[in-house]
């Protein structure tokens, strides 16, 4: 595994326990009731998590390509990990809500998108805007550090 993969997955982890202590937080410290939301919604969170480290995976090759890394690559990458992961999550509950409601055509596909898609997006960057936000800077310094020690790019060659 590439340096730049397992930096964006050492993060990833972080952000997903960082996210867990949060969300335990909000609910008043009632840990049986994270545990029943988990379970409750146990495939959405699986594949949005799958989501995450498969698009960290490609953003590491992609970053473990480039020649120089700058902090925003690392701003921009925890991003997209995020952008792409809560997609994942989000795309498992309207297929598994909306095909069902299309047959019953209980509601518009504009409501459904903004249901399943929106709302989540809105929620998810709207608590994890500052924390992927300090993590994308970190994950840059880290990338940028590491890049600047190619052999490659030193001044002798």
């Amino acid at each position: 595994m590439k340096k730049e993969t397992r930096i964006l997955f050492i993060t990833i982890s972080l952000n997903l326990l960082i996210a867990f202590i949060i969300f335990y937080c909000l609910l008043s410290f009632k840990l049986s009731e994270v545990f029943d939301f988990i379970q409750d919604f146990f495939l959405n969170f699986s594949i949005g998590i799958i989501g995450l480290y498969a698009s960290a995976y490609g953003c590491g090759l992609v970053l473990s390509k480039m020649n120089r890394i700058r902090i925003y690559h690392g701003v921009l990458a925890s991003f997209l990990v995020l952008f792409i992961g809560t997609l994942a999550g989000s795309t498992v509950g309207f297929i598994q809500e909306r095909i069902p409601s299309t047959i019953e055509f209980k509601e518009p596909i504009s409501e459904a998108i903004f249901n399943y898609y929106t709302k989540p997006l809105f929620w998810i960057f709207f608590f994890g805007v500052i924390p992927t936000l300090i993590s994308g800077v970190i994950i840059g310094k880290l990338l940028k550090k590491s890049s600047s020690k190619h052999p490659l790019q030193s001044p002798l060659y």
